[in-house]
């Protein structure tokens, strides 16, 4: 017969309950604090590719104003980027494949641009201010804008 050693005298091997519960929500927290910080990198990271798309297209729509002898008419538009490209001839320089990729990229993309005199006294037609507008999503913080001016005389 085997004689079983005393409860005090034996020594206990393994984890509590109540570590392995500890460990797992502290596992949780780590794990949870990681995708969240990935998922923020993510989002600023497709936003400021929007921005910088945006600020090209931008720049491709305001060089013909740049580059006419005459000044902009007064007018606000609002339409599809894409409308405004393909009518600036961005699209005649690309090939079929790169034309169907933008147009995927920019699907419901907006563009609002305003035109307006601004007066610098004594002139009353000294400037042209143009306010250009790209818009990708709801968001208010998903549109790049700018402000150019050009000499109306």
């Amino acid at each position: 017969m085997k004689i079983l050693p005393k409860r005090s005298d034996r020594t206990e091997a393994g984890f509590t309950l109540i570590e392995i519960a500890a460990a797992v929500v502290l596992i949780l927290f780590a794990f949870t604090t990681l995708t969240t910080l990935q998922l923020s990198f993510v989002d600023s990271y497709l936003r400021e590719r929007s921005m910088t798309k945006a600020a090209l297209y931008a720049q491709y729509l305001l060089t013909p104003v740049e580059t006419s002898p005459r000044p902009p008419e007064e007018m606000q538009n609002d339409g599809l980027l894409e409308d405004a490209l393909r009518q600036a001839g961005y699209f005649e320089q690309l090939d079929q494949q790169s034309v169907a990729e933008e147009m995927a990229r920019i699907k419901g993309w907006i563009v609002r641009t305003v035109i307006v005199r601004q007066p610098i006294p004594p002139l009353e037609d000294a400037l042209r201010r143009i306010d250009l507008t790209i818009i990708w999503s709801n968001h208010p913080r998903d549109q790049f804008q700018i402000t150019y001016f050009v000499k109306s005389q």
